[in-house]
């Protein structure tokens, strides 16, 4: 990845299947969507685009990182988690959804 733009494009095609999967983390189809739509976020180039950007949008880049590697982690897993599976999974999705639309909203008010 190396702009703000493409970090953009990440983002968004990655909102849909984390909602998905969020809501029905047993989906395979949803979770197969999902894990294409991390690994972007997952790889380390994720993180080139902000490296002199401010600091909140770099923490925030930084833990987008982080939780896309911790779901993407989970989804390797075999396909029927067990109830404490989808719990973390329903859990890390959430967090991710709300992360990524801060990080929109922030990149959004970055560039314009």
């Amino acid at each position: 990845m190396r702009t703000l733009q493409e970090m953009a494009v990440a983002i968004d095609r990655t909102l849909p299947p984390c909602a998905a999967v969020s809501e029905a983390p047993t989906d395979s189809e949803a979770r197969q969507a999902l894990m294409r739509a991390l690994a972007p976020l997952a790889d380390e180039s994720f993180l080139r685009p902000v490296e002199h950007a401010s600091p909140h949008i770099r923490a925030l880049c930084n833990f987008v990182h982080v939780q896309a590697i911790l779901v993407l982690n989970c989804l390797a897993l075999p396909m029927a988690p067990d109830h404490s599976m989808k719990l973390i999974i329903v859990g890390r999705t959430r967090e991710l959804l709300a992360i990524l639309d801060e990080l929109k909203k922030a990149l959004a008010g970055a560039a314009g």
